[in-house]
C-alpha cells in the first residue's frame, strides 16, 4: 500500500496521453473533414479503432505499473464500467 500514492500520478499521467490522442484525433477529423459524408464514417471508425487501442495501450501501462495480469485489469476495468453504466440506466 506504500506504492499507491507513487503509482497514482503515473496512472493519471496515461489518462491523460489518452485524452490528448483522442483530442488530437478529434481536431484533426474536425479540421480536415468536417464536409465529406463519406470522409466522415471513415474516419469515425478509424477513430473508434485510434481510442480502443490508446485503451489497451492505457489498461496494458496499468498492469505493468500495479503488476498486475493484463486480463484481470482489462476485465476489471470493463466490470466497473458495467456497473458505472446499470447505476446510471437505473437512476435516469
Amino acid at each position: 500500500m506504500s506504492e499507491l500514492p507513487l503509482i497514482c500520478p503515473q496512472i493519471t499521467l496515461y489518462f491523460l496521453e489518452a485524452y490528448i490522442y483522442s483530442r488530437i484525433l478529434k481536431i484533426t477529423y474536425l479540421y480536415w473533414l468536417h464536409n465529406h459524408f463519406l470522409m466522415r464514417e471513415i474516419i469515425s471508425l478509424i477513430q473508434a479503432f485510434a481510442i480502443f487501442l490508446v485503451g489497451i495501450y492505457v489498461i496494458s501501462k496499468i498492469s505493468d505499473t500495479l503488476n498486475y495480469d493484463f486480463g484481470f485489469v482489462f476485465v476489471g476495468i470493463f466490470a466497473v464500467l458495467g456497473i458505472i453504466i446499470l447505476i446510471k440506466m437505473v437512476t435516469a
